[in-house]
């Protein structure tokens, strides 16, 4: 085992035991949160920034506020509703089932992070790395994707990975300009 493998591990754990003490309503109430909320912003976003374009001098940053407050709100009151129905469960004595269904639902959801992050760390990282090759458990992962991806689309997951490093190299570049940029500035002052 190395250290991958020991960042998943700890990773499984804490989401367990975190569901285990959430339970499977609030987890349930808070990933609701978040995709309705990102659903909901991202449909009434464009009606609140006209709302409130004469009440908020933000500029160019005010759409970016109002897809954030829609969001915080529907994450807030979707998590007080799963909050409320898990003090409901536990009036009718079914904290245990929600205790039990949260663990599992915590498993679900470490199996899925686990999966898509090493996915793409595979993207960023040479799959000779020792990183990758000393795991236990990341070869399994990847494996089992590029066999998935093998059968739904053959070269899919090259083509995928080509567009990932293609994007970061383009990011790495206009940081770098950047960052030259200011220290060119910085000299002639």
């Amino acid at each position: 085992m190395n250290l991958l493998d020991l960042i998943i591990i700890a990773c499984m754990v804490f989401l367990i035991v975190r569901g285990i003490f959430r339970g499977f309503i609030r987890e349930v109430g808070s990933l609701a949160g978040v995709i309705l909320g990102i659903w909901l912003a991202s449909v009434y976003q464009p009606q609140l920034t006209d709302f409130l374009k004469p009440f908020v001098p933000a500029g160019k940053y005010l759409a970016l506020i109002s897809f954030a407050l829609i969001f915080f709100v529907v994450l807030v009151f979707c998590n007080v509703v799963g909050w409320l129905l898990k003090k409901l469960a536990r009036k009718l004595f079914l904290g245990w089932a929600d205790r039990t269904l949260g663990a599992a639902l915590a498993v679900l959801k470490g199996v899925l992070i686990t999966y898509f992050a090493i996915v793409l760390l595979t993207f960023f990282v040479p799959s000779k790395s020792n990183l990758i090759t000393d795991s236990k458990l990341a070869p399994i992962i990847i494996n089992s994707y590029q066999s998935i991806i093998g059968l739904l689309s053959p070269g899919a997951y090259q083509n995928l990975k080509k567009k990932f490093v293609g994007q970061k190299e383009r990011i790495e570049k206009a940081f770098s300009e950047k960052i030259e940029r200011v220290i060119k500035e910085d000299g002639h002052k």
